[in-house]
């Protein structure tokens, strides 16, 4: 919520946590309570599923909604900012990918091609990911790709060869 903060306040002359009169946690957003004054520089600023109203009950504050959600990946529970629609990248699903990449060439009609076999069985799986669909590397590299979609589901599953699949 602080990085939030800054990044729709970025010239505040005030410490952001100074600015807070309230916050209401709810089950998919946060409910942050502010001056009103600064609901025209949120709204200058703020993401998709943001939203930022004066508030009815307090005429002199605003409410700055936030949507959030709990992320589950590998038996740690993250909170993270912005919802469903927001691109939440998975650092490790990305730098995999790139390593992926690099271990192929490029041959004949600039098509990818493995020179030799990766010497260990991890770095065999890995290069299995650069065998992606387009479409796929496409969606990990933005940070789209579906919770469920970790670097231990994709080097424990088999990856199908045709793209279709």
């Amino acid at each position: 919520m602080i990085n939030t903060l800054t990044r729709l306040l970025p010239n505040s002359q005030e410490g952001t946590l100074d600015l807070i009169n309230r916050i209401e946690i709810h089950a998919k957003h946060v409910d942050v309570f502010l001056p009103l004054k600064l609901v025209g520089k949120i709204r200058e600023s703020h993401h998709a599923g943001e939203k930022a109203a004066p508030d009815l009950a307090e005429p002199g504050q605003m409410r700055l909604t936030l949507p959030w959600r709990m992320q589950t990946r590998g038996g740690k529970t993250d909170i993270l900012a912005g919802d469903r629609n927001t691109p939440q990248p998975d650092p490790s699903l990305i730098r995999a990918l790139r390593s992926a990449q690099a271990m192929l060439e490029r041959g004949p009609k600039n098509r990818p091609v493995l020179q030799s076999a990766p010497t260990s069985p991890w770095r065999r799986n890995l290069v299995r990911l650069a065998f992606l669909a387009p479409d796929i590397q496409h969606i990990i590299l933005n940070g789209r790709q579906p919770d469920p979609l970790t670097l231990a589901l994709l080097m424990k599953d088999e990856i199908p060869l045709m793209w279709s699949d």
